[in-house]
């Protein structure tokens, strides 16, 4: 009897504590907003000029499935605070545009970003089907976002250092177009690239400097010593964090949303700074 009662016990003690740690993931950690800040040395941009460039990532947003405008004013906030030289924002920004009935309040939340030398998105592949193009377009043009599909905008920094932002079209509904990136890249400048699926960057014969991507939400769930539960397609390889490949380093952002599952455990919401010695 004593033994029977002790497995009781037990098992509504596990009980107790699953249910804690579901509560944690679905209720706490999805509004934990963190920052991250990552040194890109000049062994990558090969510059010794002692300045520094501040560069905001945000990423897969997927507003209306559990992330909310009060949650993307609080992002916006952020990012401000840092007062960074460009703000990059790498695809996902509404989970589903078709049913979301609060889309034409956030060009006006986004447009409160700050950043002098501009403000740069992608498509994730939320932002196609359903609809959703057409919204992102114009989101992205009320927010003050140029919008890169396979695209390359170069800007002269005040020190002459030629800088040159690339962005990857989506891979699962869009027509990315590696060689266009490519050639549009310049072996004198400091070379960034923006893509959504972080695995597609080996479709690239020649590397950036910087590549920063999103999609893999990090799995959204991880666990000790395992790592992501579930990784997803174009992000099984390289999924959370700083990735260096050789001349290049790649960044996965793991996002700011959710998708499928309302619940982040051991991957909470994130922004990445970089500081990009030039």
């Amino acid at each position: 009897m004593r033994t029977l009662f002790k497995l009781i016990k037990s098992l509504f003690t596990l009980l107790c504590l699953l249910g804690l740690v579901f509560a944690y993931a679905i209720f706490i950690e999805p509004k934990l907003l963190t920052t991250e800040q990552v040194d890109v040395s000049s062994d990558y941009t090969d510059s010794k000029t002692g300045q520094t460039l501040t560069i905001a990532q945000f990423s897969d947003t997927h507003l209306g499935f559990q992330f909310d405008l009060q949650q993307l004013q609080k992002t916006v906030d952020t990012i401000n605070a840092q007062k960074p030289d460009l703000i990059f924002f790498t695809g996902d920004l509404i989970d589903h545009a078709n049913s979301y009935d609060q889309i034409d309040e956030i060009g006006a939340i986004l447009a409160q970003l700050e950043a002098p030398l501009g403000k740069f998105a992608i498509y994730g592949n939320h932002d196609y089907g359903g609809g959703a193009e057409r919204h992102y377009q114009k989101i992205c043009e009320e927010g003050g976002f140029t919008l890169l599909v396979n695209d390359v905008k170069k800007i002269t920094l005040p020190n002459n250092k030629l800088l040159c932002i690339g962005g990857l079209d989506e891979v699962l509904l869009g027509e990315p177009d590696a060689a266009a990136v490519e050639a549009q890249f310049s072996p004198v400048a400091v070379n960034i690239l923006l893509l959504h699926e972080p695995d597609y960057i080996e479709q690239f014969e020649t590397k950036p400097q910087l590549a920063v991507a999103g999609h893999s939400h990090g799995g959204q769930i991880q666990l000790p010593f395992f790592g992501p539960l579930i990784t997803t397609a174009y992000a099984d390889k390289y999924n959370d964090g700083a990735y260096p490949l050789g001349d290049m380093l790649l960044y996965v952002n793991t996002g700011l949303g959710t998708t499928k599952l309302p619940m982040r455990f051991a991957v909470p919401p994130v922004i990445t700074f970089y500081h990009v010695e030039l």
